[in-house]
């Protein structure tokens, strides 16, 4: 097994952020976060950044996030995050909430605070009839999936690897630093 699959997932995401001048980035690992049920309350995320390494700058490893298939209710949990108030970093107090839709990628840098927003779901068939129905259908499932891209630079990709090899689940495929190689290491 490999990420092969996952390569034609992150192309625009890959995209998207070469566009914007960024280092050379590539595809480290990809999961899927599936998750069942009609609630989460707060004690049941916490907030945390994906990329944990001091050694990592902003700017150098990123998070894309989708719905495998169908978008959910809104009054499901999107992606909860706290921007950035200083180019340092530094967290606002006040956060915000990006919604997953179906055919996007919510994509946040590795060292923005985050977590999957608390929820307690409501469904509203008048206005959202079929989305509600799917979901009631799939049992309250939730499906993302998770892409982990992050620099290519020979001075930041061995860090990169290394937060992967803690983060993602062990049933993950991690990617060599470097240029897309056509090997993958499991995540043992």
């Amino acid at each position: 097994a490999s990420l092969a699959l996952f390569d034609a997932a992150a192309v625009e995401c890959l995209g998207m952020l070469g566009s914007v001048g960024l280092r050379p980035m590539s595809l480290y690992a990809a999961c899927f976060v599936v998750v069942r049920g009609a609630c989460l309350p707060c004690e049941g995320t916490k907030v945390h950044v994906d990329y944990n390494d001091a050694r990592l700058p902003v700017g150098s490893s990123f998070t894309c996030l989708g719905p495998l298939a169908e978008s959910f209710p809104s009054t499901v949990g999107g992606l909860q995050y706290w921007p950035w108030e200083a180019p340092d970093g530094t967290p606002s107090d006040c956060h915000e909430i990006c919604k997953y839709r179906t055919g996007q990628y919510v994509v946040i840098d590795g060292k923005l605070p985050h977590r999957t927003e608390p929820f307690v779901y409501k469904p509203d068939h008048k206005l959202e009839h079929d989305v509600c129905n799917a979901f009631e259908t799939r049992r309250h499932l939730r499906v993302l999936i998770s892409l982990h891209i992050a620099s290519t630079e020979a001075s930041l990709a061995p860090y990169a690897r290394g937060v992967m090899k803690a983060m993602v689940p062990a049933s993950a495929f991690i990617r060599h630093g470097g240029p897309p190689p056509s090997r993958f290491l499991a995540n043992r």
